[in-house]
């Protein structure tokens, strides 16, 4: 599986497991093939409605402040059968 596929896998799973959360703003943003287990870990970021913050700039800006959600999608490299998704440690 190249790279291409697994991200577009990755962010295929996203939107399935999501899908009724109204996630918006999807896109990669880490990708990793650890070659010594066969896995892609690919990092997908997201925004929900309940991201957004209701604050007195963005009221006034007219830009909303959102926050992302972060999963890291594991898939088999060779199979493209899904392993994981868990949210991103962010340290």
């Amino acid at each position: 599986m190249q790279l291409e596929d697994a991200v577009d896998r990755a962010k295929n799973l996203i939107q399935l497991m999501f899908r009724g959360e109204e996630i918006s703003h999807l896109g990669v943003e880490e990708a990793e093939l650890d070659r010594e287990s066969g896995k892609w870990r690919i990092t997908v970021g997201f925004a929900r409605p309940w991201n957004t913050a209701r604050d007195a700039l963005s009221v006034i800006s007219g830009v909303p402040t959102v926050s992302r959600a972060q999963k890291v999608v594991t898939i088999d490299n060779a199979t493209g059968d899904l392993v994981s998704i868990k949210n991103h440690d962010i340290n």
